[in-house]
Parts: C-alpha cells; structure tokens; sequence
C-alpha cells in the first residue's frame, strides 16, 4: 500500500481511428502518480525546456500544454512523438509512476444498448455504445483516476484534474469520499501536474496512431518499451466496470466545489464578440496564465450568471481595460474579491 497525502493528476484523450460509420472510437486516458518531494517543479521546468530546445521553438510561459508543444514542432510529427517519449521517460526518471487507463466496448455483448441513469426519479436511457463513449471521454479523466487507485490501493491522496462535464457516477462518488479532489480551469495550462498527464497522454496517442497500433495492453506496452519506462500500469476499464462509469442520475456534477481558492477569473474589456478568442491569442494571456500559476490557482473567463453564485472572497479578479477594471472593483464592494491588474 501506498502512503497517503501523495499526489494524482490525470487526464485524457479520445481514440478515435477512421472517419464516418467505419470509425473506430475509444478512451485513454493518464494518471501520474507523484513522488512526494518538493523537487518535482524543477524536474518539469528541466523537462519542458529540454522539449522547447529540441523543437527549436521559444518557451512563451511556465507550463505548457501539449497542444502548445504540438505548434512549436510545425510538420515535425516524428520528431515530436519521440521527444514527448523523452519527457516520459524524464517523468519515470523523477519518480513518477504511470497509470493507463482505456475503454474499448464491443457492441456484440450488449446488443440492447448501454442503460443509464434509473436512480430516484430519473428513467432509465439506453444508448448505443458509441454513444456512450462519446459521452465517457468527455468525464475520462476522473474515471482514470478512479480505477488507478482502487487499482493501486492508494488512499487519502490529492488529485488534480483539468475541467470537465459530466454527470453524476458511483465512480465520481467514491472518488470524491475518499480523496481530495481539485478542480483546476485551464489546469493543463497552468498547473504542471495536470500538464504532465496531458502531455504522456498525448505521446501515447501520437505513438499509437503513427504504429498504426490498436487500443489494447498490447498496443500501450510498446510506447514504455520505445522510452524504456517500466514504472507503470495499464488499465481496462469496460463491461465489468459499467456499475460504477455510467451516470446513475441525469445530474451534473457540480465541480466548482471542487475548485482551488483563491481562484483566479479573467474579465475582458468586452469590446468585441469573442473576446475571450482574441484574449487568448495575444501576448498578455501568457502573463496571465504564468500569474495563475503562481497563485496555484486555476483560471476561468468570468460569466456573470456562472460564476456570480461561485466567487468567494479572495478570489482574484484579473482585469483588462477600464471597463473591465469597473467590474472587477463593484465586484470586490459587493463579494471581496481582489482586483489584480496583469502588466504587459
């Protein structure tokens, strides 16, 4: 048995092979375990800048996404599959054990469709098992999570996840009662934990996809093997497990419980349509991520009817323009928030 008050972070990707009817579609996701030292921040930089060199690109703030790492490489695909080998290997070398999970459903052993829900007063649902795969990538990183540590017998750890949608689970359940779970908005952007299990799950990905590999332990051994990491576990997660992954109440779960505080909300000036598009591509929003970062925090586009019931005091209001300067001070009058100017 592990010691506790160790740290978890996971996250996930979609399988997702061929297009239209003759498509093939799974999940995969990752979920880190975690030495417990304090050194593991160093380890990442070191990890992220030897990526950034090798890709001949420019590290623009202090986590990185792998979609981030993905741009730095261009039409480099080979390139960047082994390098992201490299930073898991990297990641086992700091003392990181690697949980797999994947969920592949064969439609022939439930020909009737998939049953949800059926608690209370919710009716029971069938769909078809695609679309109940679809539907599970979009909460997958917490059901990896999940089947990590009752797998591994670990108790009273902390686990970081990315945002989510989902509805309520057994799984989600146990979860929740038994670990500390935080919640981080834009985590695989500002939290490198989460970071880290977002790039190995890419790897995974990349390198099944350019093998022409199948979602299968056969298929995952090869990618460890490619990088000579034998610190981890793989995972099925399916037909056995259907009790605990499929929603039992048409619910969701209300994760903003579970964000970290202070949490830090990003106001725009409101100038144009899709601010928050034009916000995120501009220099300043690197800034802006590197400062949640710092705080340990997440970061969310405040929306007024969201996020009003959500804000506790201290939470920290970034701010851009004089209208959004307006909002963010009424808003520390009215709930304590902290109004916090980002300079260029």
């Amino acid at each position: 048995m592990r010691q506790p008050n160790i740290i978890l972070a996971a996250d996930n990707v979609m399988f997702q092979r061929g297009m239209g009817d003759r498509s093939f579609l799974g999940c995969l996701g990752v979920c880190l375990e975690f030495p417990e030292k304090d050194s593991f921040i160093d380890d990442y930089s070191g990890l992220i800048d030897d990526l950034v060199e090798k890709s001949g690109g420019v590290r623009t703030r202090s986590i990185l996404k792998s979609y981030d790492i993905r741009k730095l490489y261009g039409p480099n695909v080979d390139n960047y599959t082994s390098d992201l080998g490299d930073f898991t290997r990297g990641l086992a070398e700091a003392g990181v054990h690697i949980h797999t999970a994947f969920t592949t459903l064969n439609p022939k052993i439930v020909p009737e469709g998939i049953k949800l829900y059926g608690i209370g007063k919710n009716p029971v649902e069938t769909i078809r098992p695609i679309d109940f795969l679809k539907r599970l990538n979009t909460y997958y990183p917490y059901i990896a999570a999940w089947k990590s540590v009752i797998s591994s017998k670990i108790h009273n750890a902390t686990i970081f996840l990315d945002s989510f949608t989902g509805e309520q689970t057994d799984a989600w359940y146990d979860l929740v009662t038994h670990h500390e779970v935080q919640i981080f908005p834009k985590g695989d952007a500002c939290n490198p934990y989460i970071s880290s299990a977002d790039i190995v799950t890419r790897y995974l990905n990349e390198f099944l996809s350019s093998r022409h590999l199948h979602l299968t332990d056969d298929g995952i051994l090869p990618a460890f093997e490619s990088c000579d990491v034998t610190d981890f576990s793989i995972y099925y997660i399916g037909h056995r497990d259907f009790k605990k992954i499929v929603p039992t109440k048409k619910q969701q779960i209300f994760y903003e419980q579970f964000y970290p505080h202070p949490l830090c909300y990003l106001i725009p000036e409101g100038l144009f349509e899709k601010d928050s598009e034009i916000v995120e591509q501009s220099p300043l929003y690197q800034k802006i991520l590197d400062f949640a970062t710092e705080q340990n925090s997440g970061l969310k586009f405040f929306t007024q009817f969201e996020d009003i019931p959500r804000l506790r005091p201290g939470d920290l209001m970034i701010y851009l323009g004089e209208n959004g300067k307006a909002k963010a001070h009424y808003l520390s009058k009215l709930y304590g928030v902290i109004p916090q100017e980002i300079a260029f």
